[in-house]
């Protein structure tokens, strides 16, 4: 059984209008719960700076019930008490990171091809990204339905699916077998992110109840 309680990965905007805490903090004062998980994500960002953001969202997270990761860095999530670590294509390998988080950390990693996805499951990860969904700029061929659904049989891990998903594509999302999304630019970049916070839970809730009642097509 999946250790991993939520369905909607939000990740930090450097460039968020309202800035990158209080966008998050909004769309989880609107949408938090178990359900949601948020990473703290700046590659930019000085160590300092990565300090400040993640013991601020920690403390907005732990009020509403919802999963802290950082990407990459390992040392800020010790240090702001975060429940794990997402890890791109390039970064330390997931069982290296795993025998020195310990078995209770939550582990992500990022992945684009069945190949990976096999690895990274292997490896020991708890749940895997792929992207990118949908045409976004730079970012190689869209997966779509049927290229998500391929990497979602190549895992018994939960699946979420980055780039150019909004609330209108959650239904074809989960209908492909995956566990849900992974938003970064359409709740942070928004300049209203608690209510696309809350078209993306609606969305997430509702495809899971008729996935539910009525199984995938």
């Amino acid at each position: 059984m999946s250790r991993v309680p939520f369905d909607l990965l939000l990740l930090t905007d450097p460039a968020a209008p309202l800035g990158v805490v209080a966008s998050i903090a909004r769309a989880l004062d609107a949408a938090g719960s178990p359900r949601v998980a948020v990473q703290l994500r700046d590659k930019a960002a000085s160590t300092r700076a990565l300090l400040a953001a993640g013991r601020a969202l920690r403390q907005a997270t732990s009020r509403a019930g919802a999963t802290l990761l950082v990407n990459g860095r390992l040392d800020i999530a010790v240090a702001v008490g975060a429940d794990g670590v997402h890890l791109g294509e390039a970064a330390s390998p997931v069982s290296d990171v795993r025998r020195l988080l310990g078995a209770r950390a939550l582990i992500g990693a990022s992945r684009h091809d069945a190949a990976g996805v096999r690895e990274a499951t292997a490896a020991g990860a708890d749940f895997i990204v792929v992207a990118p969904f949908a045409e976004v700029p730079r970012k190689g061929p869209p997966l779509g339905r049927e290229g998500l659904a391929a990497l979602v049989r190549e895992t018994p891990l939960p699946v979420f699916a980055l780039g150019g998903v909004g609330p209108e594509s959650v239904a074809l999302i989960r209908d492909a077998g995956a566990r849900g999304v992974a938003v970064l630019r359409g709740v942070g970049g928004s300049r209203d992110p608690a209510a696309r916070a809350l078209a993306y839970r609606h969305s997430l809730d509702s495809a899971r109840i008729c996935n539910e009642l009525l199984g995938p097509t």
